[in-house]
């Protein structure tokens, strides 16, 4: 059974209710302009600003706390000896991050394309953590010199 990331539930309803919110101003903007009601016009309106406003906000610190998350895997993956605990999802957000395309292979292997290359990897299915000689691929694979 899949394991549900709260994170990204949260995050989804976090952007569902942004656009509930602002499709509630929005419905008061048109109802407001449609009775000649300027204040429930203007109110809608700057909802609809502020909604905007906190949207915008939560998208750049979601970007912030991405960007910290990729150099935090990279500065691990850059590490001497080659580190065994670096966890498989942060490699996965890596890689797609780079806008590398992950396709399904048989059973738990993974392939990730990026540029026309193709590279495999074995997902591990009872420890989280990757191998050592799987860090190594993924620093030939993303072309990163320690």
């Amino acid at each position: 059974m899949k394991s549900i990331n709260l994170k990204k539930v949260l995050s989804g309803l976090a952007r569902v209710l942004l656009i509930l919110i602002g499709v509630c101003l929005a419905l008061g903007l048109i109802n407001g302009i449609l009775r000649n009601s300027w204040d429930v016009f203007f109110i809608g309106l700057w909802g609809l600003l502020l909604i905007s406003i906190i949207g915008t906000i939560y998208g750049v610190v979601e970007l912030i706390v991405r960007r910290f998350t990729y150099k935090k895997t990279v500065d691990t993956i850059l590490r001497t000896p080659d580190p065994g605990t670096l966890k498989w999802w942060r490699i996965k957000s890596l890689l797609t991050g780079y806008g590398a395309k992950s396709i399904p292979g048989k059973e738990s292997r993974r392939r990730f394309e990026l540029n026309g290359v193709i590279i495999t990897f074995h997902r591990p299915d009872s420890q989280k953590e990757t191998r050592s000689y799987q860090v190594r691929d993924i620093r030939r694979f993303l072309g990163i010199q320690r």
